[in-house]
């Protein structure tokens, strides 16, 4: 997202676009911005090249580079995780992408924060799929994870397939896809579980419900701010393999409260737009310059 947040400062305030390249022994090479930007510059020694007047926008990701501390002129780290960094840099200015991460950051460096949500870009063939036309299976998202994040997959699989013998269950990784690839597989299934316990937002479950998918599992902490169970999605708060199950059951055997929740589902997703994205930033933008 940081490249977007770069094209508000340089539509509205004029900058210059420059990305950054950057690369530490944790996250590896990477680059902040998008093919289009035609100027990179190495992260090592950015803080001689920039100037008093230049404005820097990070994830936390980098903090590890200490970047924000040395930059000379204005920052600003859009905080889209929990647990994507060991300590957080020093920043002008600090905006969240979730209120979990806002009561996180309040709670653990003191430091309030604006919230402003992601945005969604899903094609719009992908969007207008109706819910009945779907294939009657189950995505689960997963992520890696230890010894017992398996235990527990194994655990809620081994439910879902006791409840509902007759709902195949397809588990993805999605790393291998491109971000194309990975929302039509979304927008395949009648049902998407999300199973990762804690994310800064949780954008893909919220891809999953703009392709009308009905979405079970976990809410990831960041997810709740769009998931209203019973509503829009019947996700839990918490890893419990058995009402997982059952609430699987209970959507694969009521298909009228399916197509309520996936058009209330798609509802919730229509809200989360680039223009939506674009304004919020140009505001927060506009209150680090003054």
């Amino acid at each position: 997202m940081a490249h977007w947040i770069g094209r508000v400062a340089s539509e509205a305030f004029g900058f210059e676009l420059i990305g950054v390249e950057a690369s530490d022994d944790t996250t590896g090479p990477r680059m902040y911005g998008d093919p289009t930007i035609p100027i990179t510059i190495p992260a090592a020694g950015v803080e001689t090249i920039a100037t008093p007047d230049d404005l820097l926008i990070c994830n936390p990701s980098f903090s590890g580079l200490g970047l924000g501390r040395a930059f000379p002129g204005r920052s600003i780290c859009y905080v889209q995780g929990l647990d994507t960094f060991p300590l957080l840099d020093k920043f002008t200015h600090y905006v969240s992408v979730s209120s979990a991460v806002a009561g996180y950051l309040s709670l653990i460096y003191g430091i309030q924060t604006r919230v402003i949500p992601p945005f969604l870009t899903i094609p719009s063939e992908l969007s207008r799929q109706r819910w009945a036309d779907k294939a009657s299976s189950i995505l689960m998202l997963v992520k890696q994870g230890g010894p017992l994040h398996q235990m527990v997959l194994k655990d809620t699989i081994d439910s879902i397939e006791s409840a509902c013998p007759d709902l195949p269950v397809i588990i993805t990784e999605g790393y291998a896809l491109t971000q194309r690839e990975f929302l039509r597989r979304l927008s395949e299934h009648k049902f998407v579980l999300a199973f990762s316990p804690q994310e800064g937002f949780g954008l893909t479950p919220l891809e999953a419900m703009a392709c009308g998918a009905v979405v079970l599992g976990l809410n990831g902490v960041g997810g709740r701010d769009y998931m209203r169970p019973g509503d829009n999605c019947l996700a839990v708060e918490w890893v419990d393999h058995e009402r997982i199950a059952a609430l699987t059951a209970q959507a694969f055997n009521d298909p009228a409260l399916c197509e309520r929740i996936s058009h209330a589902a798609m509802q919730t997703a229509s809200e989360f737009t680039l223009k939506r994205f674009q304004a919020s930033w140009r505001t927060e933008i506009g209150k680090v310059l003054a």
